[in-house]
């Protein structure tokens, strides 16, 4: 019906032109695309909101109960406000470790309070890319060693993530490291284990995904030992020493690395009983011999006896 309406009121002529017009534009759109960075909203502040000074790295507070809004359109206290990496670490006091910090830190701009204490890197602040991709190009230092100088933030942020001797890396175990000594507190970290394939030290947690991805070893909810992925049937079935087995004695379901036990549990007792039986027979043959020499002095016939007794008259007839 709209085409309809397009028809009557410009005319098909004017139609194709206005159409053939829009397809040569998106063609040259899509050819040579825009590189020009878009600038940054009106409403957020370029400058950091501590130092004054134009961002370098900008962040995100998320750590105080004013950020956590409930509903997607409502606003914070961060909403346009952002703060320089350099600013946020001491700020946050995330160059020393957690007990050496302050228990409680205000918000920039209202009475909420946070305890750095019980907190990590990764949820007191996020890095803003968008922002940073927004921001004006200009030469800037690292802030934190000083020996590295460029002209984009994107660059930075990968110099200071991988190779700044002065950024400060907090380990899961609560302690503060620089790039230079990473792989020794890596090498003594308690938090950490050494992989047996390719003797690499990996935090613990993460080990069973390392495994995985790397050495196609699945970790045996059972034993808890890593197979090869290809072997995890067999061993489940066969070689795991939590697999259930069944005894033929009790009829039990033992686990196999406690079968052996259990069998020899069996063992003592029925050579317990066996023993047991074999004095009880030793007794009774006494007990028979004496009957039978009291037989023989009193001049009776074990004959007559096996007669006159019901028992062993039946059972001679069986």
């Amino acid at each position: 019906m709209f085409a309809h309406f397009l028809i009557d009121t410009i005319g098909l002529k004017t139609l194709h032109f206005l159409i053939l017009h829009y397809q040569i534009h998106l063609m040259d759109s899509i050819s040579n695309p825009t590189t020009t960075t878009p600038d940054p909203p009106e409403s957020l502040d370029v400058n950091c909101c501590i130092c004054r000074d134009l961002l370098v790295i900008p962040v995100r507070p998320i750590c105080f109960s004013c950020t956590m809004t409930d509903r997607w359109s409502q606003k914070s206290c961060y909403t346009y406000l952002r703060i320089c990496m350099r600013c946020a670490d001491e700020y946050f006091q995330l160059h020393k470790p957690p007990t050496q910090r302050k228990k409680s830190i205000r918000c920039l701009t209202c009475a909420e309070t946070m305890n750095p204490t019980k907190m990590h890197r990764n949820n007191i602040y996020e890095v803003d890319f968008l922002f940073m991709k927004c921001m004006s190009t200009r030469v800037v230092d690292c802030p934190f060693c000083n020996q590295w100088t460029g002209d984009l933030q994107n660059d930075l942020y990968r110099h200071i993530v991988h190779e700044c001797s002065s950024f400060s890396w907090e380990c899961v175990c609560g302690a503060i490291y620089t790039q230079p000594t990473r792989q020794e507190h890596i090498d003594r970290c308690s938090r950490y284990s050494t992989c047996r394939q390719c003797r690499q030290r990996v935090l613990a947690s993460g080990l069973t995904r390392h495994m995985l991805h790397d050495h196609r070893f699945s970790l045996c909810c059972s034993c808890r030992a890593y197979v090869p992925l290809e072997e995890m049937s067999d061993h489940i079935l066969h070689r795991c020493d939590e697999r259930l087995v069944c005894c033929d004695i009790c009829m039990g379901l033992i686990r196999m690395r406690l079968f052996q036990v259990h069998l020899r549990t069996h063992y003592h007792e029925i050579t317990t009983r066996i023993h047991t039986l074999n004095v009880s027979l030793e007794t009774e043959k006494e007990r028979l011999t004496t009957v039978l020499d009291m037989f023989q002095e009193n001049g009776i016939s074990l004959h007559d006896v096996h007669q006159n007794d019901p028992y062993t008259s039946q059972t001679s007839l069986s």
